[in-house]
């Protein structure tokens, strides 16, 4: 049996448009902040992660989780949400790496997306 690559789940433009009741400049604004702070939280949840701070990345992956919603990302919304849960009850740390795994590679896709609609935009 073939391992299969899970689809990275993306940003669509038009959800966002929507989403930001199709004011561009709204759009554009919220498209910067987000490269601009979401890596920074990002890398604060891998630190925490690798620290094994149970509290921390609670806290953390509860701070982020909604910007992904709001993307119209729910997939994203949902494995942070998972990260969430786990971290409160204070365990599952390997859960927790595998989960931040997947954020990690949909928050790259995610900021790449961002800077190609502000590109195109």
């Amino acid at each position: 049996m073939k391992n299969q690559k899970k689809e990275v789940e993306k940003l669509d433009f038009d959800t966002l448009y929507k989403y930001f009741d199709y004011n561009k400049e709204i759009l554009v604004g919220f498209l910067q902040l987000f490269i601009e702070q979401s890596g920074k939280d990002v890398n604060e949840l891998e630190n925490f992660v690798n620290e094994k701070n149970f509290k921390k990345i609670s806290q953390q992956s509860h701070k982020i989780k909604s910007v992904y919603a709001s993307m119209g990302l729910q997939q994203t919304y949902e494995i942070l949400s998972n990260i969430e849960t786990n971290a409160l009850k204070s365990e599952n740390i390997d859960e927790i790496l595998n989960l931040f795994g997947e954020f990690r590679n949909i928050h790259n896709a995610a900021e790449k997306d961002a800077k190609k609609i502000l590109n195109q935009n």
